[in-house]
């Protein structure tokens, strides 16, 4: 037995190492185009520079309150010690994966009343999945979260019995200093519904007064930062308004709701399905066609998956905390206003475990071989590495490219003539230039030049806002439809006010210079 367990530790220790290699590209020096990364880096910038909390690629520098501060003060430290290079920021968000990997599959194993391949194939599918390692690829909170959310699932599962509301608030005190976005309540909510199964009424009373309090700090953050147009708006607002980037469309009724969850939940079944298939080209294809039809094999796989996996919670003996997140989280997930395959990410082990436990217990019932399970397992977990390594060696092959900052995004040309823009900027403009644009942060980042979000209004509002802000330039670009929508208008109402300075080779992407105003 002992000889197998140790062919077993050494099978999942190369298997590991095997999948680790394909991370390394990820600690390349590029960031992600998700606009929070920047924000957080800016935050982190000014803190390290003796500016304070600051927007300080705003051109009022106003200071900050959206963002809490715990994140932006973990970077400012390594910035402080290390330089600008966003190597070390890469090393410090690997190093949260590893750990929130290795809550997975602590958590996974105590799950697993066998101990065997069962949790060893979900945990090595999960980290094999190209999700994964997308969110390995990104400079966000989303790998601390994750380290938070297994290893506090793991804590209150192993005390399940004792769960108390002191337990809980420490947690919430996490999700207060570092803002681990709501999918991290999820514990506190399986916790609270816990107390109400086991009847232990007077401590959850004391949990929801605490989670309340805390939770209105938390919340607090958005409520306090000074309001920009264009389109900032609360949580609570956000799930009540038919689109949160546009609040006039009307509110939520029962009607959109029950459309919401229903969107998501498609969303997310055709994000595992074409995850399963290699088709995720498909996804893309299916949410933003106006007559797209979901293929009949593509919808056949996720409702697999969904019954396996709901095979899997049935089968797992005992009722178990853990299975109480793993519900509130998807309640939270299809209640959401959008659906995004990072969400997922942190579902990822215990998704592939009860899949892996729903098909052992449909095998046991069908009464076929016992090796069977375990044999699958195995083929899934290759599987997994063979799909990992091949985005990794894609990830290498954009990095052999002559420019590989923008290498990455080869994908993306509208991101690609977005940052090609930013650098026309920072080559032709005078460091005091100020940008009116639909990505701020992102072109501080890259052209060094304070900038400011246009507002989604008409052409004499967008006006306003370059003369308040002082705007010398503006950029219209295909990131997002709004610089279409909304400063293109703009230009073509009032072209004696406009310049056209640069644009990208099929011009799309403009650079625009600001006239001054006549008179």
């Amino acid at each position: 037995m002992s000889g197998l367990k140790n062919r077993r530790a050494v099978a999942v220790a190369l298997l590991v190492i095997i999948i680790g290699l394909t991370y390394l590209p990820a600690l390349h020096n590029y960031l992600s185009t998700n606009g929070d990364n920047a924000l957080y880096l800016s935050l982190a910038e000014a803190l390290a520079t003796g500016h304070g909390y600051t927007d300080i690629f705003s051109p009022d520098q106003r200071p900050h309150q959206k963002t809490l501060p715990g994140f932006p003060m973990t970077l400012a430290g390594l910035r402080i010690l290390f330089g600008p290079s966003l190597i070390v920021i890469k090393v410090f968000h690997l190093a949260c994966l590893a750990l929130g990997m290795l809550g997975a599959y602590k958590l996974i194993r105590l799950l697993d009343p066998d101990g065997g391949w069962t949790a060893h194939a979900a945990w090595i599918l999960a980290l094999a999945s190209p999700w994964t390692q997308r969110l390995a690829g990104m400079v966000l909170t989303e790998t601390l979260f994750l380290a938070a959310f297994f290893w506090a699932m793991l804590w209150l599962e192993r005390t399940w019995s004792g769960i108390g509301p002191r337990k809980v608030a420490g947690y919430m005190l996490l999700v207060v200093c570092y803002g681990l976005r709501s999918a991290g309540l999820a514990p506190v909510a399986g916790a609270g519904l816990f107390l109400l199964i086991k009847k232990r009424f007077r401590d959850a009373v004391v949990l929801a007064v605490v989670f309340l309090f805390l939770f209105v700090l938390w919340q607090s953050r958005n409520a306090l930062a000074p309001a920009y147009r264009g389109g900032e708006i609360l949580p609570g607002q956000a799930l009540s308004t038919v689109d949160p980037f546009a609040p006039d469309k009307g509110k939520v009724t029962p009607r959109a709701l029950a459309g919401r969850v229903w969107r998501n939940t498609v969303g997310y079944v055709l994000d595992f399905s074409c995850l399963v298939t290699g088709e995720e080209s498909l996804r893309r294809e299916l949410v933003l066609g106006n007559d797209a039809r979901i293929p009949m094999r593509i919808l056949a796989i996720g409702m697999l998956v969904c019954v396996l996996v709901g095979f899997g919670v049935r089968a797992i003996q005992g009722f178990r905390y853990t299975d109480l997140v793993f519900a509130m989280t998807w309640v939270m997930l299809l209640l959401w206003p959008w659906c995004i395959f990072r969400f997922l990410v942190p579902l990822l082990p215990l998704i592939y475990f009860y899949l892996f436990y729903g098909l052992r217990f449909m095998i046991r019932h069908l009464r076929l071989p016992r090796a069977a399970p375990a044999a699958f397992a195995v083929l899934i977990a290759v599987m997994g590495v063979g799909v990992s390594a091949a985005a990794g060696l894609d990830t290498l092959r954009r990095l052999a490219l002559p420019d590989a900052s923008l290498g990455f995004y080869e994908n993306e040309p509208a991101f690609r003539d977005y940052f090609l823009a930013a650098r026309w900027l920072e080559a032709h403009t005078n460091p005091d230039a100020v940008v009116l644009c639909r990505k701020p942060v992102l072109l501080y980042r890259f052209a060094h030049r304070r900038a400011a979000q246009f507002p989604f209004e008409n052409a004499e509002e967008v006006l306003s806002q370059i003369e308040h802000f002082g705007a010398t330039h503006v950029i219209v670009d295909t990131t997002r439809k709004e610089a279409a929508e909304y400063l293109t208008p703009t230009i073509q109402a009032h072209p004696e006010r406009f310049e056209q300075v640069h644009a990208s080779d099929d011009g799309c992407t403009q650079v625009w210079r600001v006239r001054p105003a006549s008179g």
